[in-house]
């Protein structure tokens, strides 16, 4: 067997000039390189191997989140985009082929963005509470323990706040966002708009999927109208948090790249 290791800077150039040249990462997966970039800025840190070793494995999480997004795209296209009817997949081939692979996606989909927050958090706790990180990471609800520890500290970086809370719009006056942003007045901010992302997977699809028998399956499978301004289904709705997840992807990339 010849083992997969990433140690040295050396290693993670070579991963991101084979992961270039994978066709995925040129048409569809969101991201650019950040790996070694990160390993410069951590530098000699005793912290660098565990920190990286998360970030590689959030970076795995988004591709994948990626790929399952855009398939559920490009099926949509395929079979309905351009010959929509209503009839169910019972009585019509064509509707249940497409809508069974969507559903495919779309619950690969749920199941893996929530698996990214979890990774995201994780990643918080490593830059600002790395002595906690083994309780974060073995405790029965990360989230509740994250969001224990994080209000305690003094300040998260803005390359974290601004994607979130730019995409959600939380404050009522815009003008004055900047500078309450870089001065970091907003961290209780950033806090609540992560749990309502998260809080929201959990509400309308995780808890279901992983837990019960699952909401995915019948508003897939189910023929309903196209939404003519957004080019969708109504039951595409795991395509908002593939959103937001690309916000929060794109405050590692700020911190990091």
């Amino acid at each position: 067997m010849t083992e997969f290791v990433l140690v040295t800077r050396e290693d993670y150039l070579k991963y991101e000039s084979q992961y270039a040249s994978w066709p995925p990462s040129q048409s569809q997966v969101n991201s650019r390189p950040f790996l070694v970039s990160a390993f410069d800025k951590i530098g000699d840190s005793v912290n660098r191997s565990k920190i990286m070793a998360a970030l590689f494995d959030l970076h795995l999480t988004f591709q994948f989140v990626s790929l399952d997004a855009y398939a559920i795209m490009g099926n949509f296209n395929d079979y309905f985009a351009s010959r929509l009817n209503l009839q169910s997949i019972l009585e019509n081939p064509t509707n249940f082929s497409g809508k069974h692979t969507i559903l495919r996606y779309q619950t690969s989909l749920i199941l893996r963005i929530r698996s990214f927050w979890d990774k995201y958090m994780g990643i918080l706790i490593l830059i600002y509470d790395y002595d906690n990180y083994e309780k974060f990471n073995s405790s029965r609800s990360r989230k509740k323990t994250f969001f224990d520890l994080s209000k305690q500290w003094p300040s998260i970086s803005t390359h974290f706040q601004r994607p979130l809370l730019d995409m959600l719009q939380r404050l009522k006056n815009p003008d004055g966002f900047s500078d309450a942003l870089e001065n970091g007045y907003l961290k209780d901010s950033f806090l609540s708009v992560l749990r309502e992302c998260i809080d929201l997977i959990d509400k309308e699809f995780r808890t279901a999927e992983a837990h019960s028998t699952g909401r995915m399956r019948k508003l897939t499978l189910s023929m309903t109208a196209i939404d003519m301004e957004n080019g969708k289904f109504g039951d595409m709705r795991s395509l908002d948090f593939f959103q937001h997840t690309q916000r929060g992807m794109d405050g590692i990339l700020g911190f990091y790249a």
